[in-house]
């Protein structure tokens, strides 16, 4: 497994990890709230969760599309050596013709009279 991989999937743990601390969370909030005990604290820790949640989802989606530029960059550059590579082939194309009726002419050509 490549450290990317490892990475990614370290990090896929930790943000299943932030979710079910989210989820309990708000579970015991619910379960304050029908009891009437104070949630200020329990609001408060809800709240830091979900931010650091939303600054993890915003990682990933700034990784996501740092990956896809990376991707239409590649695919650009390939583009361009194959749209070259046609184009040279075009230009050898169009001297071997030009040279084919250089050399007929060449031949059939009619003398000039002097």
């Amino acid at each position: 497994m490549s450290s990317k991989q490892t990475k990614r999937s370290a990090t896929e743990a930790n943000l299943e990890e932030l979710v079910k601390k989210i989820d309990a969370t708000r579970r015991e909030l619910t379960t304050k709230l029908i009891r009437g005990e104070d949630t200020t604290t329990l609001r408060g820790y809800l709240r830091e969760l979900a931010a650091e949640k939303q600054k993890a989802d915003a990682a990933a989606a700034a990784q996501e599309a740092a990956q896809a530029a990376a991707q239409a960059v590649r695919q650009r550059a390939e583009h361009e050596v194959e749209q070259k590579r046609i184009a040279e082939g075009a230009k050898t194309i169009a001297d071997a013709r030009a040279n084919r009726f250089a050399a007929i002419a060449a031949r059939f050509a009619i003398p000039a009279l002097a």
